[in-house]
């Protein structure tokens, strides 16, 4: 993180001592002990800081469509697999119909041979 405080600031060229806008705050980085003093301007800290949540945000929106579409397709992969299925009982039920219709036809003794 850097300073973003004015070199030149507009207030203090005004004859103001400080600008009210200054600000400092302290942070640390991951596996340091010391803190950072950071020496900002509010509204352009506040404008650096949109900036990124609108790239955060802009970021998850392009993660959620994606894992939308993504379902979307599994969602029409599970119909085509559960037509499929429905077709292929509906073709077993109807043969085995079939054969016990020509089984219930069947004299004693009496063997039909399977058609293709």
């Amino acid at each position: 993180m850097k300073d973003t405080q004015c070199e030149d600031c507009p207030f203090k060229a005004m004859g103001f001592d400080k600008c009210p806008n200054y600000i400092e705050t302290l942070w640390h980085e991951k596996d340091e002990p010391q803190p950072l003093i950071i020496k900002d301007c509010a509204p352009r800290r506040t404008l650096l800081m949109m900036q990124e949540l609108y790239n955060r945000t802009f970021s998850l929106q392009q993660q959620i469509n994606q894992g939308e579409n993504e379902i979307g397709n599994m969602r029409a992969s599970i119909t085509k697999l559960y037509e499929a299925l429905v077709y292929m009982e509906e073709q077993t039920s109807g043969r085995l119909k079939y054969q016990r219709h020509l089984t219930s036809m069947k004299s004693d003794g009496e063997e039909y041979k399977k058609v293709e």
